[in-house]
Order: structure tokens, then sequence, then C-alpha cells
């Protein structure tokens, strides 16, 4: 079982993960682009944490579902020594940690390069925002069965967050350090934790109806 899930693990990083992770690094070159990455001052620093690194989760968490598409995948999956369930669960937790470790480097480089970056607030704000659009991207896919829906789903709820009236927003605008107010990370994760709860159960039903 152990060998099952190292070869689960290969898979996903040698066919998904590293092209995910190098879209990551397209973000990152559009930053130093933009901003640089050397004495930031806060208020960039903040577009950057809030606006810009989250989408790294929306590009590695909503195609979680797509694993049955990597043929060495499948073979597994036909064997039936694993659920397809923990598959997807191995999946998603390694895409998290990815997410989280490609975000807290990119942040510790910007304060090594003399930016002003308040490294714990920062970061649980940008990783949560990350999380809860990732999430939706997660969620709308395991209904639906849509990658494309996945990916738009949250791009629009991000886009809202941009050009809409953050006042009417409420506690669900994203942005929030940036606009001086308090960030809403135990509300992000939460809602992140039920929208992967919810796209799991929505891909298992939709799976047993195939």
């Amino acid at each position: 079982m152990g060998f099952i899930r190292s070869k689960i693990l290969n898979n996903e990083i040698k066919h998904h993960i590293l092209l995910n992770v190098s879209l990551c690094f397209v973000i990152f070159l559009l930053i130093y682009i933009i901003f640089g990455i050397n004495e930031l001052k806060k208020d960039v620093v903040l577009i950057i944490t809030e606006r810009f690194l989250p989408l790294m989760a929306i590009i590695l968490l909503t195609s979680c579902f797509e694993c049955e598409l990597d043929k060495g995948i499948n073979e597994v999956i036909r064997s039936k020594t694993i659920s397809i369930g923990e598959i997807y669960f191995m999946r998603l937790i390694l895409r998290i940690v990815v997410y989280i470790l490609l975000s807290l480097i990119f942040m510790y480089v910007l304060k090594t390069k003399g930016a002003f970056v308040e490294y714990p607030s920062y970061a649980l704000e940008s990783i949560s925002i990350g999380l809860l659009l990732g999430s939706l991207g997660v969620f709308i896919s395991g209904i639906s069965s849509s990658l494309i829906g996945g990916y738009f789903g949250p791009l629009m709820y991000y886009l809202i967050q941009w050009l809409g009236n953050w006042k009417r927003l409420g506690v669900f605008y994203l942005f929030r350090i940036g606009k001086g107010l308090e960030p809403m990370v135990q509300l992000n994760m939460g809602i992140a934790l039920l929208f992967l709860s919810l796209g799991f159960l929505g891909k298992y039903i939709m799976e047993r109806r195939e």
C-alpha cells in the first residue's frame, strides 16, 4: 500500500505539480516585472500578498479532480487497491502544502530584500485568501465535473474583489489589511474547509451517478 501511495505522489509531482508550479513562477515573474522585489513599501507588498500570490492556489487546487485523466493513476484506480477518494485527498494535501511553501518562500525573499513585510499577519491573510479561492474552484469543479467552470468561478469572485464596492462585500471582502481592516483569516479558512468538503461530496455523488 505504501508503494502505491508513493507511485501516486510521484505521478502527481511528475505530471501535474511541476506544470502548475511553472505557472506559479509566471506569477512571480509578473510581480518582478511590475513591482520589482527590492525595498518595497507596505502598500506594494500588500498588493502582492493579497492580490497576486493567492492566484497560485487557484492554479494548484482547482485541478485536483483531474487525476483520472492520468494514465498511470488510472491503472492504480482500476486495480482497486486504493480508493479514488484517498487519491483525491492525497493530491489536495500535496497541492495545499506546495501553495503554502511557495507563498512563504516568496514573502521571505521579499523580506530579505528589504521589503516591508509583517510576516505572520501578511502570510496568514494571503494564504487564507488563496485557500478560499482555490477551494471555491475545487467545489465548482467537483459538483459540475467542469475544469473550466472550476477556474471561472474563483476568477470571477476574485475580479469582484478588485472591481466591486468593497464596503458592500462586508466580511466577505478579501483584501482587508490594505484597507486598514482586520483580516478575516478564520472566516476564510472556515469557508475554504466548507467548500472543500462540499466539493468532495459533490464529486462522490457525480461519480456514483455515472
